[in-house]
């Protein structure tokens, strides 16, 4: 099986040219959007804009999670986004070397969690299942806990190299394995984040479809 190929791209590794980057045979792509409840990526808009004109299968914005009000974070992602194509998800970019920017103790961050996905599962992400970025390294960090939610949460998570990523404990599979950070393909400035999904082109084109039930005026 041929894995479909994504990148992360953010300003510190932005998209010069998109058709270059579909030519190179990136299927999906992770954009960096947002950050605690202020900070937007300099390039967000230049990035949305280009990727929408693209024939990509999956493009999924990113918000990098501080220490404050979580619902409010999950808002600031979703209204600086706006309504999500049928293409597009979101994520919550839970990592870092020292994660004491956020609750440490393990029904903190759970309770954190929780605010930042209800709020996103009551709306933008109410007709498609969102993203968490995080490794097995970060969560054990937290206590290796448990996660009600995680049942509608999928996983992206890191490991470079050739062998597939340790789970943390909520998850059973990976659905984005993030392989390298250091991945140079044409039309990206300078070396970006590479990724497989857990399948091919002709899954990911599956996995983005909407619910067959969803009525097509709900989509966004």
């Amino acid at each position: 099986m041929t894995r479909a190929l994504g990148i992360d791209v953010s300003h510190h590794h932005p998209i010069m040219q998109f058709p270059a980057v579909i030519d190179a045979g990136v299927k999906f792509v992770g954009v960096k959007a947002t950050e605690g409840v202020t900070f937007t990526d300099p390039r967000l808009l230049f990035h949305r804009a280009g990727l929408r004109t693209q024939p990509l299968n999956l493009v999924v914005y990113y918000h990098y999670g501080t220490s404050g009000d979580p619902r409010r974070q999950a808002d600031h992602i979703m209204d600086t986004i706006g309504p999500l194509r049928d293409n597009e998800r979101l994520v919550l970019d839970l990592e870092g070397e020292d994660v004491s920017d956020l609750p440490a103790a393990p029904d903190a961050i759970l309770a954190w969690l929780d605010g930042f996905y209800t709020e996103l599962l009551a709306s933008a992400c109410s007709d498609r299942r969102p993203f968490i970025y995080t490794s097995k390294r970060i969560w054990d960090m937290f206590g290796n806990p448990a996660w009600d939610l995680a049942s509608e949460v999928d996983l992206w998570t890191p490991r470079y190299g050739p062998h597939e990523p340790e789970l943390p404990a909520p998850w059973t599979a990976w659905t984005i394995w993030q392989f390298s950070q250091t991945y140079t393909i044409n039309g990206v400035s300078g070396p970006c984040d590479a990724n497989w999904f857990a399948g091919d082109e002709s899954a990911l084109r599956e996995y983005v479809k909407p619910p067959s039930s969803m009525a097509p005026d709900v989509v966004a």
